[in-house]
């Protein structure tokens, strides 16, 4: 019985986590996007990023809004019972939470 309660308490952590993961492939796609294309201008950069969405959410603003809510969704979900779960799932909540608050600096540094 103890061990269930355990595990259902890491399950925030896991949510975190899983929210953290649609920014981080966010964020790859955007580097991987301007390497890839080195003479395009910084405009047609941006349009063939926001090609590889579907149409409803090919909107800069629209994807800063998506990242933004899943990184604070991320951390407050990381950050719910942290005290009270066992080791890895402190482990993967600390971790989400620093790697969520990097991230969600980098996109609003990002916005000015």
């Amino acid at each position: 019985m103890e061990e269930t309660k355990k595990i259902a308490k890491g399950f925030f952590q896991i949510a975190g986590f899983i929210l953290l993961i649609p920014s981080i492939f966010i964020w790859i796609h955007w580097i991987k996007t301007f390497q890839s294309y080195t003479k395009a201008s910084p405009s047609e950069k941006t349009k063939l990023f926001l090609d590889y969405f579907p149409s409803i959410i090919q909107n800069i603003y629209v994807i800063n809004f998506i990242t933004i809510i899943t990184l604070i969704l991320a951390i407050i979900f990381s950050s719910i019972r942290i005290k009270d779960v066992k080791t890895p799932f402190k482990v993967l909540g600390i971790f989400s939470i620093i790697i969520g608050s990097l991230i969600l600096l980098l996109q609003l540094f990002a916005l000015l």
